[in-house]
């Protein structure tokens, strides 16, 4: 009998099971461990005999959706046992079928945000490669107004060459600060300095890319 039960259990072909305690040489327990075994996802139901309590228990331990004392047994009680095991099966097949599709989506985004962190990994590879340097030119014998033109002209042959380093792409832009040497004012070479170093600060706080002569 169990041989023919199992068979039609692994059929997976219907709603509820209805398995009675007593099968035989084998027992309602042994073909309820098979069923959960393979996989069967419809609620099972066992039948039982006065003052099993027993057995009652190791059949829920073992999977059962519920069991009924046979000695008990009506219509009204059968009819509402069943639909309480179809309906609680229903939930936790959607509760289950959520929490996969949850933890797909944990998947996802674990994906996503070890993308994230390579990309901003990689921009701040980039931003190491970004170095802003101040340094100093000295142009004899040239007015403040030479000097910015010599700027404004490297400023662009630069703004439109692109750099190449260790597989990164990079430009250069240019800000300067311009002092100029007037004798009869009589200015310390550290002053000078200061001038110049003051109008590149004002090249930058104005929006960078830029050329500013010291009025001082």
């Amino acid at each position: 009998m169990c041989c023919t039960l199992k068979k039609i259990i692994s059929q997976k072909r219907h709603n509820i099971f209805l398995i009675d305690y007593q099968l035989g040489k084998e027992n309602g327990i042994e073909l309820l461990k098979y069923a959960v075994k393979i996989g069967c996802k419809v609620p099972i139901i066992m039948l039982t005999a006065q003052g099993s309590r027993d057995v009652d228990i190791e059949a829920m331990k073992a999977g059962a959706a519920d069991y009924i004392d046979k000695t008990q047994l009506s219509s009204p009680l059968l009819g509402r046992v069943i639909r309480y095991a179809i309906l609680r099966n229903y939930g936790e097949l959607e509760l289950k079928k959520s929490q996969q599709e949850i933890k797909k989506s944990n998947i996802t985004l674990q994906e996503t945000f070890k993308e994230l962190e390579k990309a901003n990994k990689k921009i701040l590879s980039q931003q190491k490669a970004v170095i802003e340097e101040e340094f100093a030119v000295i142009f004899p014998n040239t007015n403040a107004e030479n000097a910015k033109n010599f700027y404004n002209r490297l400023r662009s042959l630069l703004s439109n060459h692109i750099f190449k380093y260790k597989g990164f792409k990079f430009s250069i832009t240019i800000s300067a600060g311009i002092a100029s040497y007037n004798c009869e004012l009589n200015k310390s070479q550290i002053q000078l300095i200061s001038d110049a170093d003051d109008a590149l600060y004002m090249a930058k706080n104005n929006g960078r890319y830029r050329v500013i002569i010291s009025n001082l």
